[in-house]
């Protein structure tokens, strides 16, 4: 084979080679792109998912972070609201002394109050100035109870022992705050039924 063919035959070779390498290079490089690509397609899902994940724990968070302030708000209306009633109801109760029904069982009431003491022992039964004469008529026939009257005594009468050891309060203020939860439970029910 002469020199020339033997040239030429490497030469066809040589680029045969040269071309086969380009392609498997281009494969290859194909190849590396397309696992680069899936690679960053997986990287980018896992970030977005993280991210999805996060951003839901933190609205999760938020709405419950709302939702606990709403309540509490609620709660602190419901207060207010209770607070302003039995302003209200405590505003009506030096009122309440001058009617009739509350008269009535005025002299009962007092001598419920005088039988939680003993007998024989010496108390002061101290009433609003506008029951005095009441009071006095109620404890009439009892040795050792003086009837006095006092404006601070609130709305109704107390009865305390001489020596302190015993108080019986029998105000409509005490009687309001005996039954404050069950009002309370009754204006929120209502409250509830309007909503």
């Amino acid at each position: 084979m002469p020199l020339d063919q033997l040239l030429s035959a490497l030469e066809r070779e040589a680029q045969a080679a040269a071309e086969q390498l380009l392609v498997d290079a281009r494969a290859e490089a194909s190849r590396l792109l397309h696992d680069v690509d899936e690679e960053i397609a997986a990287r980018r899902e896992r970030l977005v998912t993280a991210r999805v994940a996060e951003l839901r724990g933190t609205m999760e968070h938020a709405v419950s972070e709302a939702g606990r302030e709403a309540r509490g708000e609620v709660l602190r209306a419901r207060d207010r609201l209770l607070a302003r009633i039995f302003t209200v109801l405590r505003s009506a109760l030096p009122a309440v002394v001058d009617r009739e029904e509350y008269r009535r069982t005025l002299t009962a009431r007092v001598g419920e109050a005088l039988g939680c003491i003993d007998p024989d022992q010496p108390a002061v039964v101290r009433c609003t100035p506008a029951l005095l004469p009441m009071v006095r008529a109620a404890t009439a026939g009892r040795a050792g109870v003086n009837v006095e009257s006092d404006a601070a005594t609130g709305s109704g009468f107390r009865v305390v022992t001489v020596d302190g050891a015993i108080e019986v309060d029998g105000t409509l203020e005490s009687r309001l705050e005996a039954v404050a939860p069950s009002v309370a439970r009754a204006v929120l029910a209502r409250l509830e039924g309007a909503s």
